[in-house]
């Protein structure tokens, strides 16, 4: 598969090096001819760095491919009165694997020894980091069959080169207006994870998998400290309750269970309803849990009570896929259903407050918005759509498009304007909750994504894949270093 490479500029035919007027003329008028369309495009905003003619590869099963030659032009710089249009360039988490992977002889030896300080020194930065960004730069691909490496022709020297030969995958992204995007923080990897909860107090991140586990993180040593054997079948979905010291989890044997996770004894065990269980949410301040089923009931059980049944909601046609607390109303909540339906209900009525409907096809996910002065539900379904709700309204406000499969997990951010939606397409979307307009798509390669949890006071965000649990932290962009600066705290 080629890498996906985004270039401003003219498309022309490989330079012949050994034609320096040719070479020198044919640039010439091109940046000329950029300069002046952009110029007028920007209102005069021109970027004031260098030019810089960008070189890539496209990787082949054997050898050198396919070599061609762009003109890169950013066209506005970087203000602090006009943050727009900065083009750079993030390494995916698939650079620490090509560098644990070609970090041997091999590949060394084809590096000059006068480059290998370099290269050492700007692999140990990457490793730190875990990621990195790169301004006006050259995107280097070499083949990752032979290892060959290319020429290299460039403004940067020695270190430039290095660096861009070792970061072999380069994603480019969009920076809008505000300008967020997710930075990778950790990842776990396992089996497919159906569901994440983050811990309020403790730095934990609870996993559920589909091979029938669960797991508790630690994410600031980034160490599996607990694992919960739970059944044969796949648990799609587990809570902490702070106040009892539980994971409460509930798979597709029907069954709910209760553990206390300081001593991993399990608490509680009862079979919930007559079919996989969905989704489990904790009542804020009532001893209760609610729990939806593929039998299309939500039911509402007491702990105090020894677990007691105290009501079962029916309205629905279809699976239930998910419920959520209105956190601003916790007697009110939400259920998406593969009926093509959002409901609203009451804690104490049998009958739903109202039905959304808009989706086209089934509702996998739904949840509240915390801002006090927005009244809105987002739901994603198998459409690939994205709806924003005006609950009080009881209308659509907003429809999102953008992802090329299922959604199946939305939220919004607690702390940051940002809508996230999580598809089976194996993106992340941002979308910034007040425009609606698509801030950052995320793909980190990790298979299709299933969940996607937020905690309060924290910009950070944990989502489940196919292959594991990855951590991201979502901020403003802020202005990032020239290349020539970057490079001179790294070599120097």
């Amino acid at each position: 598969m080629k890498p996906s490479v985004k270039t401003n500029g003219d498309n022309s035919q490989p330079i012949n090096y050994r034609r320096p007027c040719v070479v020198i003329s044919f640039i010439s008028l091109s940046l000329l001819s950029v300069s002046i369309i952009t110029f007028f495009i920007t209102g005069g905003l021109l970027y004031d760095g260098k030019h810089t003619l960008k070189k890539y590869f496209y990787p082949s099963t054997c050898q050198v491919k396919d070599i061609s030659y762009h003109l890169t032009w950013c066209t506005a710089r970087w203000r602090q009165r006009f943050r727009c249009y900065q083009i750079h360039w993030h390494v995916t988490y698939s650079l620490l694997q090509n560098l644990t992977e070609y970090c041997d002889d091999q590949f060394n030896a084809t590096i000059q020894s006068s480059y290998a300080r370099h290269y050492e020194q700007i692999t140990d930065a990457i490793n730190a980091a875990q990621e990195y960004q790169v301004n006006m730069s050259y995107a280097c691909w070499y083949d990752t069959r032979d290892l060959s490496v290319v020429q290299w022709y460039g403004s940067y020297g020695s270190a430039g080169l290095i660096l861009l030969i070792c970061a072999a995958s380069f994603i480019p992204l969009s920076i809008l207006t505000l300008c967020f995007d997710g930075k990778r923080k950790l990842f776990f990897h396992s089996d497919r994870v159906k569901c994440v909860d983050i811990h309020p107090n403790e730095p934990w991140i609870l996993v559920t998998l589909y091979n029938g586990h669960a797991h508790i993180y630690n994410h600031d040593t980034q160490q599996l400290i607990k694992t919960f054997e739970i059944c044969d079948v796949p648990v799609r979905t587990g809570k902490f309750v702070v106040r009892k010291n539980w994971i409460i989890t509930a798979s597709d044997d029907m069954f709910v269970r209760v553990y206390d996770y300081n001593t991993l004894e399990r608490v509680h065990q009862f079979e919930a309803h007559s079919d996989y269980i969905r989704s489990i949410v904790v009542h804020p301040t009532q001893s209760c849990i609610l729990t939806c089923s593929d039998d299309m009931t939500i039911k509402l059980w007491d702990w105090d009570a020894q677990w007691a049944l105290k009501q079962t909601f029916e309205g629905h046609t279809h699976y239930v896929m998910q419920i959520a607390i209105n956190s601003k109303d916790d007697s009110n909540f939400a259920s998406a259903s593969l009926d093509h339906t959002i409901k609203v209900w009451q804690l104490g009525s049998t009958q739903a407050a109202f039905t959304l409907e808009g989706h086209e096809k089934g509702v996998n996910c739904v949840n509240y918005c915390l801002d006090d002065d927005k009244p809105y539900l987002v739901s994603g379904g198998d459409d690939h759509l994205v709806k924003i709700w005006d609950y009080q309204n009881k209308t659509c406000i907003q429809t999102l498009e953008g992802h090329s499969q299922n959604v199946s997990c939305v939220a919004f951010h607690p702390e940051l304007p940002i809508i996230l939606s999580g598809s089976e397409d194996g993106t992340v979307k941002l979308w910034h909750s007040d425009t609606y307009c698509l801030e950052s798509t995320l793909n980190f390669g990790l298979g299709r994504c299933w969940t996607i949890s937020c905690l309060k006071c924290s910009n950070n965000a944990v989502l489940g894949y196919d292959e594991g649990t990855l951590m991201i932290k979502l901020d403003r962009e802020e202005p990032t270093e020239s290349m020539n600066e970057l490079m001179d705290k790294i070599v120097d």
